[in-house]
C-alpha cells in the first residue's frame, strides 16, 4: 500500500514533543504537511528518503540537525535555508547538478557532511567564490543603485533588488570556479544583503539616537547623505584550497574548481643550465589524477602563494585608464630579461593517468579581453588528447576542462574568438577546437557547454584560424589538403542554435600545417608540407572552389644546408601588418619577411615569387618536423621549442628600417630544460620519463610575463618572466 500523504494532526503529535527521531522512509510519501510536524520542536534527525516527494515546506524544525531525503524527487533545495542547525545531509538519488550541492552548503553555515563525506572543501569554495564575486557585484551596486535606496521607504526595496539583479544578469560576472547556476545563486545572495545592508543603514539615519528628538521641518530625506554600502567581513588568511570531489559535467565540459589536494612534501632536485638550483615544491594528484609540478627557488623557503586577485582584464582596464598607450605599450610589451620556470602541469593524461608521458599536448591560445578588443587575458587554453584545458596562469591550475566522448580524438589545434551577442556589453567568446577525429567542436568556456560539433574534413584537422575582423569566419586547415571557410555564426543564448555554412574552399595539394592572415594585404598564408603559398580573401565571399593560389613563395635558401624543393613550412607567425615569420623544417634558421615587398614584386600576379630575408635568426639544427613558432602580440619578440626541450627567445627590430642583409641574428637567450628528479618516499610517486623532450608549440602572454610551452610529454609548462 503506497501512501499519498502523509498528515500527523494534533492528538497523534502531542505524544511526540520530545521525540529525537523520525524514520519515515520507504512509505511512497508524496508530500509532508508541516502542521503535523510542527509538534515534533524537539526533533534532531528525521529520514524521509526513498518517497516520492518533488518538494518540502517549512516544518518548522529548528532543532534539526540530521536530515536524509535519499531517492526522492527533489529538484529544488531552496528549502534548505529552514534548518539552520543542520549538521548532516543526504542529497543522493534526487534530479539534482552537483552545483545544488555547492548550494546547500552555502545555504548550511554548520553542515559538516553532504552525502557521507566531508564538506570543507565545498566550504571553502563558498568562501573562494564569494570573495571572488563580491567586488564585482558591489561595482555595480554602487555604479547604478547605491543612490537610489534613500529615495525609497526603507521597507520596500523589492524593485530595487529586481532591479540589481536583472542588472546582474547584463553585466559579465566572471568566477571560473563556480558552476554557472552555484554563481547565479551567489550573485543573487550578495546582492541581497547589500540591499539588507542599505536598508538597515537607512533605518538608522531615519531613526534618532537615545535622547534625541526630532524637531519639526528640521530633516528631510533630501538631507539624508548618501549610502555607501560597507561591508562586516573579517579578512580571510590566503588559503591552498583543496580539490572539490564533486565536478561538473555540461556537454562534456568539465568544471574542475581552482583547488589542489596537497601530497606529503617531496625533495626534489630541478636543475638548469644556468646552475641556478630549483626544487619541485609539491606533486599533487587531483581527483582526476592530474599531476601538477609547481616550481620554486629553492634559496627562498616559501612556496609560491597561490594568491587570488582581480582577473587580468580587470587589472588592464584600470591600468589603461591610467596611462596613455604609449606608456602602457612600454610597460608591458619589452622583452623580459629572462624566464624561469614557474609551475609545470600534467593535465592531459589519457584516463586520468598521472605516469601518462605520451599524450602530447600541441597548442595553446590566450583568451581574449571581452572588454578591451584586440587585448588577451592570463587564461590559456591547451589541447592534447581529447581533452583542452584551461589554466589560470596565475595560480597555474586548471579552471576547466572539456573532454571529448571519443577517447581516440587527439586535439592538434585551437583558436579564440569573441563575438557581439547583439546586446550591450554582451560580448562573449567562443573557442573552437580540432583534430584527429577530423571534427570542429565549438565551445562557450564561460558557460561549460560544447554548443555545436560538425564533421569539417575527410582527414585529421592541423590548423584553426579566426578571421580577424569577420569574427564569425573560421578557415579550417587539414590533410587532406584543403582549407574550408566557414561562418559558424553567433549562438542565440540561452540555447544556443547556430547555423554554420561553407563559403569557400581552397584546394592546397599538398597537407596544411599552419595559417595567417594579414588584414592589410587581405592575403592568406598557408604553411604546407609542400611550401608557403598565399591566397586573396575577398571581403563577401560566395561559394566556390579555388584551386591556385596567388602566390607560391620561394623561400630563403640556407647555405649548408640541404635545400629541397618541397620544403615542410611548419613554423608560420605574424610580426605585424606586414611582416612575418616563417621556418622549415631542417633549416635551422628563422626568417622574418616582409609582405608588402612581396606583393609588390608580384604586381603582375606572378605564381613564383622568391622572397628575401629581412632578418635571419639563428635556431636548432635539429631536423625535427611540426615545432611551431610563436610571436608576441605586437610583434616585438617571438620564440620557439626545439627537440630537446629548449626554448629560443627572439628579440625583433620591429621598428627599425631593416635592410636585407645576411646577418645571422642569435636569439636574446635559450630558455634550458631543467631536470626534475623525484624523492623515492613520496606516496604519490611516478616515473617521469623525460627523455627527448619536443616543445612543439610555446606561447607568450600579451604582458610578456608568462611563456607557455606545450610538450611530447603531456606537460603543459608555465614559465614566468623576471622582473
Amino acid at each position: 500500500m503506497i501512501t499519498e500523504s502523509l498528515i500527523l494532526n494534533r492528538s497523534g503529535c502531542n505524544k511526540l514533543s520530545e521525540v529525537k527521531k523520525l524514520n519515515l522512509s520507504n512509505l511512497g510519501i508524496r508530500s509532508l504537511d508541516s502542521d503535523g510536524l510542527k509538534f515534533l520542536s524537539e526533533l534532531e534527525s528525521l529520514d524521509i528518503s526513498g518517497n516520492h516527494l518533488r518538494s518540502i515546506p517549512n516544518l518548522n524544525l529548528p532543532q534539526l540537525k540530521v536530515l536524509n531525503c535519499e531517492d526522492n524527487m527533489i529538484q529544488d533545495i531552496s528549502f534548505l535555508h529552514q534548518f539552520s542547525q543542520l549538521k548532516e545531509l543526504f542529497l543522493t538519488g534526487n534530479p539534482l547538478s552537483n552545483a545544488d550541492r555547492y548550494i546547500a552548503v552555502a545555504q548550511l553555515p554548520t553542515l559538516v557532511y553532504l552525502d557521507g563525506r566531508d564538506c570543507s572543501k565545498l566550504r571553502e569554495l563558498d568562501i573562494k567564490v564569494e570573495e571572488r564575486l563580491w567586488p564585482q557585484v558591489t561595482r555595480v551596486w554602487e555604479e547604478y543603485f547605491a543612490n537610489q535606496i534613500n529615495s525609497k521607504c526603507s521597507e520596500d526595496v523589492q524593485d530595487v533588488l529586481k532591479q540589481l539583479i536583472r542588472q546582474l544578469r547584463r553585466t559579465p560576472i566572471h568566477c571560473y570556479e563556480a558552476p554557472e547556476k552555484f554563481k547565479r545563486y551567489k550573485v543573487e545572495s550578495i546582492a541581497t544583503a547589500l540591499i539588507h545592508t542599505a536598508r538597515e543603514k537607512s533605518k538608522k539615519k531615519l531613526t534618532p539616537s537615545k535622547g534625541q528628538h526630532l524637531q519639526s521641518g528640521s530633516s528631510s530625506s533630501s538631507e539624508i547623505p548618501s549610502l555607501s554600502v560597507e561591508t562586516s567581513r573579517s579578512p580571510v588568511k590566503k588559503r591552498i584550497f583543496p580539490s572539490s570531489p564533486e565536478k561538473e559535467l555540461i556537454g562534456n565540459v568539465q568544471q574542475t574548481p581552482k583547488g589542489i589536494i596537497g601530497s606529503p612534501q617531496k625533495k626534489i632536485k630541478v636543475h638548469s643550465d644556468k646552475k641556478m638550483p630549483y626544487k619541485l615544491s609539491e606533486h599533487r594528484i587531483t581527483p582526476e589524477k592530474q599531476c601538477f609540478l609547481s616550481l620554486e627557488k629553492a634559496e627562498f623557503s616559501q612556496k609560491f602563494s597561490l594568491r587570488e586577485q582581480e582577473p587580468f582584464y580587470s587589472l588592464r582596464k584600470k591600468q589603461r585608464d591610467d596611462t596613455s598607450e604609449a606608456a602602457e605599450k612600454k610597460k608591458y610589451c619589452e622583452l623580459p630579461s629572462d624566464f624561469i620556470p614557474h609551475i609545470f602541469l600534467r593535465c592531459h593524461s589519457r584516463n586520468n593517468n598521472p605516469e601518462d608521458s605520451e599524450t602530447q599536448v600541441w597548442r595553446s591560445a590566450f583568451e581574449p579581453d571581452v572588454f578591451n578588443k584586440g587585448s588577451l587575458t592570463t587564461i590559456v587554453a591547451t589541447c592534447g588528447g581529447n581533452l583542452v584545458c584551461l589554466i589560470d596562469c596565475e595560480s597555474g591550475r586548471v579552471i576547466k576542462r572539456y573532454k571529448h566522448l571519443n577517447p581516440q580524438e587527439d586535439f592538434y589545434t585551437l583558436c579564440w574568438t569573441s563575438v557581439d551577442t547583439g546586446r550591450t556589453g554582451n560580448n562573449i567568446n567562443l573557442l573552437a577546437v580540432g583534430g584527429r577525429a577530423k571534427d570542429i567542436c565549438l565551445l562557450h568556456p564561460s558557460q561549460l557547454i560544447c554548443y555545436h560539433s560538425y564533421k569539417a574534413h575527410t582527414q585529421s584537422i592541423n590548423s584553426l584560424l579566426f578571421h580577424p575582423t569577420q569574427t564569425t569566419w573560421l578557415l579550417s586547415g587539414g590533410e587532406d589538403r584543403k582549407v574550408h571557410l566557414w561562418d559558424v555564426g553567433i549562438p542565440s543564448l540561452p540555447d544556443y542554435k547556430t547555423k554554420c555554412q561553407k563559403l569557400m574552399t581552397l584546394e592546397i595539394g599538398y597537407i596544411v600545417l599552419q595559417m595567417v592572415f594579414s588584414v592589410k594585404h587581405q592575403h592568406l598564408l598557408v604553411g604546407c608540407e609542400g611550401g608557403l603559398f598565399g591566397w586573396d580573401l575577398p571581403k563577401a565571399p560566395v561559394w566556390k572552389v579555388i584551386r591556385n593560389p596567388a602566390v607560391i613563395y620561394q623561400l630563403p635558401k640556407t647555405k649548408g644546408r640541404h635545400n629541397s624543393e618541397h620544403k615542410i613550412v611548419d613554423g608560420l607567425a605574424l610580426l605585424s601588418a606586414d611582416r612575418f615569420a616563417v621556418k622549415y623544417s631542417g633549416s635551422g634558421r628563422i626568417y622574418i619577411c616582409s609582405l608588402t615587398d612581396a606583393l609588390t614584386n608580384n604586381v603582375r600576379r606572378k605564381q613564383n615569387v622568391q622572397l628575401a630575408a629581412l632578418e635571419t635568426m639563428e635556431w636548432s639544427k635539429c631536423d625535427t618536423d611540426y615545432l611551431a613558432l610563436t610571436t608576441h602580440i605586437d610583434g616585438l619578440f617571438m620564440a620557439c621549442g626545439d627537440d630537446t626541450g629548449q626554448i629560443w627567445v627572439y628579440k625583433t627590430n620591429q621598428y627599425k628600417n631593416l635592410s636585407k642583409s645576411g646577418i645571422l641574428q642569435t636569439p636574446a637567450y635559450i630558455l634550458s630544460w631543467p631536470d626534475l628528479t623525484f624523492d623515492s618516499s613520496d606516496q604519490h610517486q611516478f616515473s617521469l620519463q623525460l627523455d627527448e623532450v619536443l616543445v612543439n608549440s610555446v606561447t607568450v602572454s600579451e604582458d610578456g610575463q608568462f611563456l607557455i610551452a606545450c610538450t611530447s610529454k603531456n606537460l603543459v609548462c608555465l614559465w614566468k618572466a623576471v622582473k
